[in-house]
């Protein structure tokens, strides 16, 4: 009789810039961490530069990349968005519900979606003291006026820095704090924990059940 190969685990995060993809796998470190430094997956972050075309893009990644390297995967899909870009039109570039049942017509197990409130950039002002280090600027420094990603604009001009959305380079991720952003964003970040196996109950004030 056949030995039947062992089932893998594998989540598949899909993110859609260079310094989103820096910051999650960070945030995968710090979830790794509260596990014992082990989980109990694969992870596989994945760049899907942007937003364009989206559904035919990370659907093709998914067939071509991810199964070919996982023959024996059980696929747990993380769709991650800024929520800004869907708040403000009446017909948004991608219909997340849509690219969901694609995914699990295709095999996927479970999928995911993990939306940052309003932007990527609120979450990383929730560390303004790691931004101002970063910076340079006086821990005195009053946040301006705007949304996250204006108001990080601001401040990398005073600290003669260019935020640029999606390619700011990853020492600026790195400087932050990220279980403080964790923990302000965890109701947001759930969903992720969920698909990864991380049971963050220890922590007094995570939510994450």
């Amino acid at each position: 009789m056949v030995k039947k190969d062992r089932e893998e685990k594998v989540v598949v995060i899909f993110i859609e810039g260079e310094t989103e993809i820096e910051f999650y796998k960070r945030l995968v470190n710090i979830m790794r961490a509260h596990c014992g430094g082990r989980l109990t997956c694969s992870v596989e972050p994945i760049d899907a530069s942007g937003i364009g075309k989206y559904k035919n893009k990370v659907l093709r990644i998914f067939e071509k990349r991810i199964k070919t390297k996982h023959p024996n995967g059980k696929f747990y899909i993380a769709l991650c968005y800024d929520q800004d870009v869907f708040e403000m039109t009446k017909n948004p570039p991608i219909n997340w519900q849509e690219v969901k049942r694609a995914f699990l017509d295709d095999g996927a197990t479970d999928v995911r979606l993990i939306k940052a409130v309003h932007s990527l950039e609120d979450w990383f002002l929730c560390d303004a003291e790691g931004v101002f280090q970063y910076l340079n600027l006086p821990a005195n420094t009053k946040l301006p006026n705007g949304n996250g990603y204006e108001r990080l604009k601001v401040l990398f001009k005073k600290g003669k820095k260019i935020y640029i959305k999606g390619k700011t380079n990853g020492d600026f991720v790195k400087a932050l704090n990220m279980e403080k952003i964790l923990l302000a964003n965890c109701s947001d970040i759930s969903p992720l924990c969920k698909l990864l196996g991380v049971d963050c109950k220890h922590q007094k004030r995570c939510r994450i059940k």
